[in-house]
C-alpha cells in the first residue's frame, strides 16, 4: 500500500475508550520527541525519565522553558541500587539486558559501551521528587525488554494509572525478557486488559496498550449490616464483576481475615448506586440494559438465589476460610461427627427477632419436623446454633444437643463464626428466616435436606438454597396475631378499638375534669407506658401540661406563671411509693402521677398496685440500644399496663405488638422541643444538615459523601434541639436522612421551624404518607441521583421551596404543636 509503518494511534485509542489523559510518566524518553503530542491531547503534567546520561542532557534542552513537564536521569527497574546500561550505536536500543536475538534481526546495531547509572523504582522515584502518583493517569514504556522490571516496581503507582502504552516482545530479543504473555498476567492481576496490539516492523516485536479495567466498589461493605450481609454484599459485588469483566475495590471487613480475601482498597469515592428493592425482577441493577461501571454499589443483595445459582462455585469459593482457621474448625467437626453419623442442625435466632417478617420461630415447629423422622436416621447427633443458646437448649434436652460451647470452639475475632461454619457442615439443616443460616445452607455441599420455617402454615417446609428467596418477606408477624396499633387518621384524632377518642378541647385539661377523674373511684388505676427515643422533653411537657400533678426526680417548674403541685426529689423512680408516703397528707391523692425512668432500663418504679393515685404515666427511654428496650417489654408485661404509646411508630412499637398488648398507640412528633417559630428571608446556608454522620449512620454517610463528590456543599450541624430551629429556618434547604425508615423526629423540627424539608422516602410503615405530603409540605428523594437533581432544581428555584416550607409550617401550626399533642395524651390517659 505504499504507507509507512504506524505505531499506535494513542489519541484515537485513548477516545475510544474514554481515557482524559490528564498526566504522563515516559520511561525510557530518549530525547523527548512525544512532548507535542502530549501538550495537544491536553495533557496538565509530564515526567520524561531517561536512563543515558548523553541522552538526558538532549532530553533537559527539548523540554526546558515548558511548565509542568520535567525530567529525572536515572535506569527504572524493580529495586534500587546501580544497574549496567548497555549503550548501542542506535540509542533507541540501549538497554540495562544485554542483546540477544536482537543481534540477529538487527545486525548493524551493535553494543558500543557499557556505563553504571542508577537504578530505582517508579513508586520510590515519585516520593523523592515529591510528585503524588494521583497526578498521573498514564504510563509509556519503551525500554527495550525491561518493562515487566518496571512495573514489578511501581505498584502503588499502578493503582492511579488509567492505561499503559508498553513495548512488547514475542521473542527474547534481549537477555532475560519479558514476554507479551508475562505482561498479560501480571497486567491482569492489577485490572488491566490488552485492548490493541501492534507490530508494524517485525513480527518478534511492538507495540500495546493496556487499559485499566473500570471499577466497582461498595465502600459500605463491613459497616452496612452483620456478617451473614456482608457475605451476600460481596458476593453480588465479585460475581457482578466477573460477568461484566470488571475490577472490585473494598475497604477492609472480615472477610480479609477469615477468608483471606486481599482485594484493592477503595481508592477514590464514586457516585452511589443503591439496591432499591429485593426482587431479582424488579431491582434495577440486575436488569439494567447496560452493566453499571465505576460506581459503589449499596445495599443487601439478597435477591432470589437464581441470580447467584450460576456461579454456585464461585460463590462457595469466596467463603472457604484460610487454612489455619479451617484446620481450627475441622476439629471441632471431627469431634461432633465422633458423636453421631447424622448431623442434623437447627438454627434458633432468638434476641433480635419478633416483628415483621423476622419471626421467632417456636421451638414446637422444630421439635414437631424432629419428631417426624429422628427415629429414621442412621446414629443422628443435634446440633443447636443460637443467638440465646442457654434459652433453647432445655427445649430439646430429649436430643442431648450440642453446641459450639460443647465442642470447645472459639473464635474471639469473629465469635458468630463457629456456629456458621458448623451449619455449613451439618448433613440434614433447618435454618431460621435469616439471611444468616440461609447463607450457611448455600455453603453447604454435605447436606441432602433443608428446611425452614413458613409462617402462614405454622411449620417447616423444604427449601432449595439456590432456587429460593433467601428470607420470606411476604408473610409478617402482625398477619397472624390480632394486635391492633391505633394511628391518626388524616383528621389527627387517635382511634380506639374503631372509634374516634372525645373530641379534643381548644384547653389543655383543668382542675374540674381532673376532680372527676379522680374521684371515679369506679374505675381501676390506669396505667400509661409512654417511652420515645429521648424522653426529656416529653416529660417536661407532661408536667408542664397540667397543675395537679405529682412528679419525680427532675420535675421543675410553672406554666402561665402559676406553679405546678410538684414534689422535688433528687432520688430515683424506685421510691416514688416512699415518696409519695413522705411528701403528701395521708388524705391527699394526685390525680396523675408522672416518673421518668432511667434510659438504661434498670430504674423502673415498683408496687405501682400500692400507689394511690387513679392516674399513672411512667415516661421511658430506649437511646437507639436493645437492653432498654427489652428491659421496657418485661416491666410493661409485669406490671400489666393499660396503654403503650410511643412516638416511633416502626422502630419499636412491633415488639409490643409482637408480647401481645391489644392498645398500642402512636403518637408521632409527640416528643419536639417547643420554639417561637424563626423566620429569615434572606438564608445564611443554601444547604444543611443537622445532626450526625459516623460511623452508625452509614448511609447517611455515603449520601452526604456522594453530594459532596458531585459539588454539593453542605453546612453540616451538630447542635443542642433547641438551637437547631435556627439553623433549619436560616437554611434554604434542610436534608433529612433517616436512620432506618421510620418518621424521626427532624421531620417535625424542620417544619416547626419554617424550613423547607427534603427528606428520604421513608418506608410506608412509618406514617409519613398519613400526616405530610410530598410536594406541598415538604419534598421526598428516592436515591442520591433523585436528592442531587432536586437539590439543584430548589437551588434554581428557590421561591418554589419557600413556599413548600411555609405550606409545612401552616400544616405543623394546625395538627401537630406541643400542645395538640399533650392534648392528645390527656385523651387517651383520661377518656381512653
Amino acid at each position: 500500500l505504499k504507507e509507512s509503518p504506524k505505531m499506535l494511534n494513542l489519541k484515537q485509542l485513548f477516545e475510544e475508550h474514554s481515557i482524559s489523559p490528564r498526566g504522563i510518566i515516559h520511561i525510557g524518553a530518549h530525547e523527548g520527541r512525544e512532548i507535542e503530542k502530549y501538550l495537544e491531547m491536553g495533557v496538565e503534567k509530564v515526567l520524561f525519565i531517561e536512563a543515558n546520561p548523553e541522552v538526558f542532557e538532549r532530553l533537559k534542552k527539548k523540554i526546558a522553558g515548558i511548565p509542568n513537564v520535567q525530567a529525572a536521569n536515572c535506569a527504572i527497574s524493580n529495586k534500587c541500587g546501580s544497574v549496567t546500561l548497555h549503550v548501542t550505536s542506535m540509542d533507541q536500543s540501549s538497554s540495562i539486558l544485554p542483546l540477544k536475538h536482537h543481534k540477529e534481526l538487527y545486525p548493524d546495531i551493535k553494543e558500543t559501551h557499557q556505563v553504571t547509572v542508577r537504578s530505582t523504582t517508579l513508586d520510590v522515584l515519585l516520593k523523592e521528587s515529591k510528585l503524588s502518583p494521583f497526578e498521573f493517569n498514564v504510563l509509556n514504556i519503551d525500554i527495550q525488554g525491561a518493562e515487566l522490571l518496571a512495573l514489578q516496581g511501581a505498584l502503588d503507582t499502578l493503582k492511579y494509572i488509567d492505561a499503559i502504552n508498553t513495548e512488547i516482545n514475542y521473542e527474547e530479543l534481549y537477555e532475560g525478557c519479558a514476554l507479551i504473555n508475562q505482561l498479560d498476567e501480571f497486567l491482569s492481576k492489577h485490572g488491566f486488559d490488552r485492548v490493541a496490539t501492534t507490530t508494524p516492523y517485525h513480527t518478534s516485536w511492538g507495540d500495546a496498550l493496556y487499559v485499566k479495567k473500570s471499577v466497582i466498589t461498595m465502600s459500605s461493605l463491613g459497616k452496612n449490616g452483620r456478617f451473614a450481609n456482608q457475605l451476600f454484599q460481596y458476593a453480588f459485588l465479585k460475581i457482578y464483576a466477573k460477568e461484566h469483566n470488571l475490577r472490585v475495590e473494598t475497604p477492609g471487613w472480615i472477610g480479609k481475615y477469615l477468608f483471606g480475601h486481599n482485594d484493592s482498597l477503595v481508592s477514590k469515592q464514586l457516585p452511589v448506586v443503591q439496591q432499591k428493592i429485593y426482587k431479582l425482577s424488579e431491582d434495577h441493577i440486575p436488569n439494567a440494559k447496560k452493566p453499571f461501571k465505576d460506581v459503589d454499589f449499596w445495599g443487601y443483595f439478597q435477591y432470589h438465589t437464581s441470580y447467584y445459582a450460576p456461579y454456585k462455585d464461585y460463590f462457595r469459593s469466596l467463603f472457604w476460610p484460610i487454612p489455619d482457621i479451617e484446620a481450627k474448625f475441622k476439629q471441632a467437626y471431627n469431634a461432633l461427627q465422633s458423636m453421631g453419623k447424622t448431623i442434623v442442625g437447627l438454627h434458633l435466632r432468638r434476641a433480635d427477632y419478633g416483628y415483621a417478617y423476622y419471626f421467632v420461630t417456636p421451638s414446637e415447629w422444630y421439635k414437631d419436623w424432629l419428631n417426624g423422622f429422628w427415629d429414621t436416621l442412621d446414629n443422628p447427633v443435634l446440633f443447636i446454633a443460637s443467638d440465646e443458646p442457654d434459652k433453647v437448649i432445655g427445649d430439646f434436652a430429649g436430643y442431648n444437643p450440642v453446641t459450639s460451647k460443647d465442642l470447645g470452639i472459639e473464635l474471639p475475632e469473629a465469635d458468630f463464626y463457629p456456629d456458621f461454619y458448623l451449619l455449613s457442615q451439618c448433613n440434614v439443616l433447618a435454618i431460621s428466616n435469616s439471611s444468616y443460616s440461609f447463607a450457611a445452607a448455600m455453603l453447604n455441599e454435605r447436606a441432602k435436606f433443608f428446611f425452614r420455617p413458613h409462617l402462614p402454615t405454622k411449620k417447616l417446609i423444604p427449601f432449595d438454597p439456590w432456587n429460593s428467596e433467601t428470607i420470606f418477606r411476604n408473610a409478617r408477624v402482625e398477619d397472624y396475631r390480632q394486635t391492633e396499633i391505633f394511628v391518626p387518621d388524616p383528621s389527627h384524632l387517635l382511634q380506639v378499638t374503631g372509634e374516634q377518642v372525645a373530641p379534643q378541647k381548644p384547653h389543655l385539661f383543668d382542675k374540674e375534669q381532673l376532680k372527676v377523674a379522680k374521684h371515679d373511684v369506679q374505675y381501676p388505676q390506669t396505667k400509661v407506658l409512654l417511652f420515645f427515643l429521648s424522653a426529656r422533653e416529653a416529660y417536661r411537657q407532661v408536667i408542664f401540661s397540667t397543675r395537679e400533678v405529682f412528679c419525680g426526680p427532675d420535675c421543675k417548674s410553672t406554666v402561665d406563671g402559676d406553679r405546678c403541685r410538684t414534689i422535688r426529689t433528687p432520688v430515683g423512680a424506685y421510691d416514688v411509693k416512699l415518696i409519695m408516703e413522705r411528701r403528701l397528707p395521708s388524705t391527699q391523692t394526685p390525680d396523675l402521677v408522672v416518673v421518668k425512668a432511667d434510659a438504661t432500663g434498670r430504674n423502673y418504679p415498683i408496687n405501682l398496685k400500692s400507689l394511690k393515685c387513679p392516674k399513672l404515666l411512667i415516661l421511658g427511654n430506649t437511646q437507639h440500644l436493645k437492653t432498654p428496650i427489652q428491659s421496657l417489654l418485661k416491666y410493661a408485661l409485669q406490671e400489666n399496663f393499660d396503654f403503650i404509646m410511643t412516638d416511633h411508630k416502626r422502630h419499636h412499637l412491633h415488639y409490643f405488638k409482637e408480647a401481645g398488648f391489644e392498645k398500642v398507640f402512636w403518637l408521632p412528633g409527640f416528643n419536639i422541643y417547643p420554639h417561637k417559630q424563626p423566620y429569615y428571608e434572606n438564608k445564611t446556608y443554601e444547604i444543611s444538615f443537622v445532626g450526625q454522620a459516623g460511623r452508625w449512620h452509614p448511609y447517611r454517610k455515603h449520601v452526604l459523601q456522594y453530594l459532596t463528590a458531585n459539588g454539593i456543599k453542605i453546612n453540616q450541624f451538630q447542635t443542642p434541639q433547641d438551637r437547631a430551629a435556627e439553623i433549619y429556618a436560616q437554611s434554604l434547604i434542610n436534608l433529612n436522612i433517616s436512620l432506618n425508615g421510620d418518621l424521626n423526629l427532624r421531620v417535625f423540627e424542620v417544619l416547626s421551624s419554617g424550613g423547607f424539608l427534603l427528606t428520604d422516602r421513608l418506608s410506608k410503615e412509618s406514617g409519613l404518607d398519613i400526616i405530610f405530603k410530598d410536594g406541598e409540605h415538604l419534598v421526598c428523594f428516592n436515591d442520591e441521583k433523585d436528592l442531587l437533581d432536586k437539590i439543584q432544581y430548589f437551588l434554581k428555584n428557590p421561591d418554589e421551596a419557600r413556599a413548600i416550607a411555609r405550606n409545612g409550617y401552616e400544616e405543623f401550626k394546625r395538627n401537630h404543636t406541643p400542645e395538640k399533642k399533650i392534648k392528645e395524651l390527656m385523651d387517651v390517659i383520661f377518656h381512653g
